[in-house]
């Protein structure tokens, strides 16, 4: 064996490359394979060492591909293998046992995305190492990290890769794919979504910067409600407690939660401003008191008009509960319209401010109204048809 060695290194510079490539995966498998004194295994090595060194790419990835599902392959071939061209590295990456955290912390630090890819295919990764992934990951990466480690992966992980590639939809299937959809791993899609249509050259243009933040606005209290709408009491709290940390509570998000009658959602978002227990937020609620409400709603630094809006959804609300039906959102903000009509609020709020809130508020409604008309007709056309 070892003169076969010391004359494959004599032939392997002048040979042709298809032999080239050949003798590379015939001298990885004998290593791997055969039995071999000491003496024999050095000379192996050194063989591969020196085929490290091949001018053409395709030796080396035979290489690579040869010795890389080997336990036994040489640790400082491979080694050599990781920082060759990426697709040389990436079988190594991808399969080889013997690689630990810190050689695959140092390829992702190297980064590119075939690297980075390799590594996210891995059989088995460390905590360590998806951390340092969903850090450093460009989409495709991040998405074959979803694909083989997402049950595994930790919420700041997730988070982490919500701020790096959330807005994109695929990104978003695949988390809801794994079962990854927590409280605040939606809260912070929603945050990521509407950062990038306000970043949107395209929509900046087509709407103004002033529609742009409008809309921007309406998009993610709509999705924080409709969010609202199936969480838990416990889950509500967390989404409440994270708008409020994060400043995204805002006097809208409130007063829509009352045009479309979410009391939980209100109630929550009251005790949490107020810092009063829920228990006692929705005794107030549930009382109607007219002192009771304006005194609650000023101590949530709401504007003066919203202690009006939440009176109104309050009388509702205690309509419903005397006379024990229910309103869907659609219905609930059609009463809050014809509540709004009849209430003459124009002429008792009189500033800009004001009647600029009330607008919002008709806006709201009949933007509600026109998507419960547009899902009523898609089901109407898909029954005809």
């Amino acid at each position: 064996m070892a003169l076969v060695v010391e004359e494959f290194l004599g032939w392997v510079d002048g040979a042709p490359l298809e032999r080239r490539i050949d003798a590379a995966s015939a001298l990885a498998r004998s290593y791997l394979h055969s039995p071999l004194d000491p003496r024999e295994r050095r000379m192996i090595e050194a063989g591969l060492l020196v085929l490290l060194d091949d001018a053409s790419p395709k030796v080396r990835l035979r290489l690579a591909e040869t010795l890389a599902p080997h336990a036994g392959a040489p640790r400082h071939v491979l080694s050599g293998l990781i920082g060759d061209l990426p697709a040389i590295a990436a079988p190594v990456l991808m399969r080889a046992p013997l690689l630990d955290d810190a050689e695959l912390l140092g390829a992702i630090r190297q980064g590119g995305e075939t690297r980075l890819r390799a590594i996210a295919r891995r059989e088995s990764l460390s905590d360590r190492v998806m951390a340092a992934l969903a850090r450093h990951t460009g989409l495709e990466s991040s998405l074959d990290l979803l694909e083989h480690h997402g049950r595994r992966l930790g919420e700041g992980d997730l988070l982490a890769l919500i701020d790096r590639h959330g807005e994109n939809p695929v990104l978003r299937e695949a988390l809801t794919a794994c079962g990854r959809q927590s409280v605040a791993i939606q809260r912070r899609l929603i945050g990521r979504i509407s950062e990038a249509m306000g970043g949107s050259g395209l929509v900046r243009n087509a709407l103004g910067d002033k529609d742009l933040k409008r809309v921007t606005r309406d998009a993610s209290e709509k999705a924080y409600l409709e969010m609202a709408a199936s969480c838990t009491p416990a889950e509500l709290v967390q989404l409440v407690g994270g708008l409020v940390e994060n400043g995204d509570l805002t006097a809208s998000t409130l007063l829509r939660a009352c045009v479309i009658g979410n009391r939980a959602f209100l109630t929550t978002a009251l005790a949490l401003l107020c810092d009063l227990p829920e228990k006692k937020v929705d005794s107030i609620l549930a009382s109607g008191r007219q002192a009771a409400l304006g005194a609650l709603v000023q101590k949530a630094e709401l504007p003066p008009v919203a202690a009006a809006i939440v009176s109104m959804a309050v009388a509702i609300w205690r309509e419903v509960a005397r006379y024990r039906i229910e309103l869907d959102p659609a219905l609930f903000s059609q009463a809050m319209l014809d509540a709004l009509d009849e209430g003459d609020l124009d002429m008792v709020f009189t500033t800009a401010s004001e009647r600029s809130v009330i607008a919002h508020l008709r806006r709201i409604a009949l933007d509600i109204l026109r998507d419960d008309a547009r899902a009523y007709a898609q089901l109407t056309r898909e029954a005809a048809a």
